[in-house]
């Protein structure tokens, strides 16, 4: 009889058990915003094809600081956070040349930074939107 009241209690003690997770923080899941080297792999919702001549797109945001590789050459600039809103300040970078394809993709990327008005990380991955809620541009995180 012991055992059987010890039994009948089970389903509720996993019930609870389960339910006690749900509240929990599961954010240092995800990885971080700042300091992370994000990959670009989606601009203006199609997927970034590595062309001849073009790198790997990159971002990283550290202390107010935007800073990556924009396919050819390397670029710096400021950014703003606040919560959600994430706004950036004019690029600046080195002025390698590149076959043509990449020189363009490269413009895009760096563009695309003046229309950016917020930010989510959703499944390890960085999509930046503009105003009008479009997902301008989609990274992922660099994978050690």
């Amino acid at each position: 009889m012991k055992y059987s009241i010890r039994l009948g209690l089970l389903p509720f003690a996993l019930i609870i058990l389960v339910l006690s997770g749900c509240g929990q923080d599961h954010s240092n899941l995800l990885p971080p915003l700042l300091g992370q080297e994000w990959l670009l792999s989606d601009m203006e919702g199609r997927p970034v094809q590595l062309v001849d001549g073009l790198g790997q797109p990159t971002l990283v945001l550290i202390a107010g600081q935007a800073s990556g590789i924009s396919g050819i050459n390397h670029f710096i600039g400021s950014y703003d956070l606040d919560g959600a809103n994430l706004t950036f300040g004019s690029m600046a970078g080195t002025r390698m040349a590149g076959p043509p394809e990449a020189m363009e993709i490269e413009q895009a990327y760096l563009s695309g930074f003046e229309e950016i008005v917020t930010w989510v990380i959703s499944d390890r991955q960085l999509i930046l939107f503009d105003l009008s809620g479009r997902a301008v541009m989609i990274f992922d995180v660099e994978v050690d």
